[in-house]
């Protein structure tokens, strides 16, 4: 059975460092694994990653790798379904659009006002470590 997921900005970012989320890349390239993204994702990670503080920990060659990443392992989805807001952050509200609008099983996140829901219609949000641990547990079942 294939799990449809979403990475929110900070896992991208974590990733293009490449201190927490090596994993990352493999999780994007397992075949039962469809990740989704949208144009508000990529356009946050465009912005995040001029951020000064930012500077000394990324480099040009891993977020064009990032980006390739993106491109190359990810189905783009373009929001159409109205939301009220609903997290605390009303900034925050198209990452449940796209819950919704890709019919997400989890959304991936460090977003503390998004973690709080647990969970949005049918879509369990949870960080990136609880997400490891599922999906370690299911290729365990697998073998």
């Amino acid at each position: 059975m294939d799990i449809r997921i979403a990475f929110d900005t900070n896992n991208w970012i974590s990733f293009t460092i490449g201190k927490k989320l090596a994993q990352l890349e493999n999780i994007l390239l397992d075949e039962y694994i469809q990740t989704f993204l949208c144009e508000q994702i990529q356009s946050e990670y465009l912005e995040v990653i001029k951020r000064p503080k930012l500077a000394k920990y990324l480099s040009l060659e891993r977020v064009l790798e990032t980006l390739k990443l993106m491109k190359v392992t990810c189905q783009w989805v373009v929001l159409t379904s109205p939301i009220d807001t609903i997290s605390r952050d009303k900034d925050d509200d198209y990452l449940l659009t796209l819950c919704k609008d890709a019919s997400l099983d989890y959304l991936v996140t460090g977003d503390k006002d998004l973690l709080i829901l647990e969970s949005f219609q049918e879509t369990k949000i949870l960080n990136f470590q609880d997400f490891c641990t599922i999906y370690e547990q299911q290729i365990t079942d697998k073998e």
